[in-house]
Order: structure tokens, then sequence, then C-alpha cells
């Protein structure tokens, strides 16, 4: 009987498992951390009222997050994250960098849709600012007007807040 022997030859497939591996253990977010507005609420609790509206205070929704991943599924960031995904597998790219750079790539989607969104424009008083009536106490107060019917821009402290990190999961 003849002596026979086997040898292996790997062609990628570990080196492709490790790379999907750095890709599983670690995750981009992207979002508003928990800072406070400087009027009681988070900017987080302000985002939410945006995204979804709020009936009492009659604002209308305003789903700037829900745009934004709407429109990345299907734009540039799609073609970006399938590029950076092909160079992580392909070991040009380690997994962690690739994850900061479409972190950072959807923090300016995220931050560039408040001025391309198609959102309801601001209501008159808020626009020219005057006189109101709080609908529970009944009291006047006065409303500064932000002379913009541009919405989800006033001060800027919301789209300023949005960032991004690259943690281990």
């Amino acid at each position: 009987m003849s002596d026979v022997s086997f040898k292996t030859k790997d062609l990628g497939k570990s080196r492709i498992k490790r790379s999907l591996k750095g890709l599983r253990d670690n995750v981009a977010l992207v979002g508003i951390p928990g800072g406070t507005a400087g009027n009681g609420m988070t900017l987080a609790a302000i985002a939410l009222i945006q995204e979804k509206g709020h009936t009492q205070l009659r604002i209308p929704p305003r789903p700037f997050m829900r745009e934004t991943r709407e429109k990345a599924s299907r734009g540039r960031f799609r073609r970006l994250t399938e590029k950076v995904y092909q160079s992580v597998v392909e070991k040009a790219l380690g997994a962690v960098p690739g994850l900061k750079i479409l972190g950072q790539a959807y923090e300016g989607e995220l931050k560039d849709i408040f001025t391309s969104g198609n959102f309801a424009p601001n209501s008159s008083i808020t626009v020219s600012g005057g006189w109101m009536r709080n609908r529970i106490s009944g009291k006047p107060f006065k409303v500064e007007g932000k002379k913009s019917s541009r919405p989800l821009i006033d001060t800027g402290r919301l789209r300023q807040s949005i960032t991004y990190k690259v943690v281990k999961i």
C-alpha cells in the first residue's frame, strides 16, 4: 500500500473569517448623546419629539432620522458601505477603521438632512413670534420668532450634537 498525504491550502477563508469577526464584534453608533438643551429637556428627547411629532404641543413629525435611513439605504452611503466591507474582507482595511469611515459618513448624512429634508414648515407664530396662551393654564406667554420657516434649525445645537463612535459589542 502506498503512502498518501494530503496538503490543505488555505485560499483566504481563514483571513475572511477573521475580517468578518472584526465587523461582527464592533459596531458604529450614530446619534444624539444625552446632553441637555438648556430648557430642562435632553437633546435626545427633543430629537424624538421632532422625529415623531407631538400632538399636544402641535409639533408635526419631522422624521429626519427615518428620512436619513431611507436615503442612505439607496444612495451614496450604500455604495460606500459596499466598498468598505469589500476592503475589510480583502484585508485592505481593518474592521474598526472601516466602521469609523461608515460612522463619519452616516453622521454627515444625518446632519445634511436638516437642510435638505422635505419637512412640514414652521408655523407662522414660530417664524414671526408673538403672544400665545398656554392651553392648560391659560396664561399668556411671548414666543420669540425664528425668522425662518425651515424646521429643525434654530440654534443648530441638535444638529451639532449628532456624532458617531465605534464600540466593541
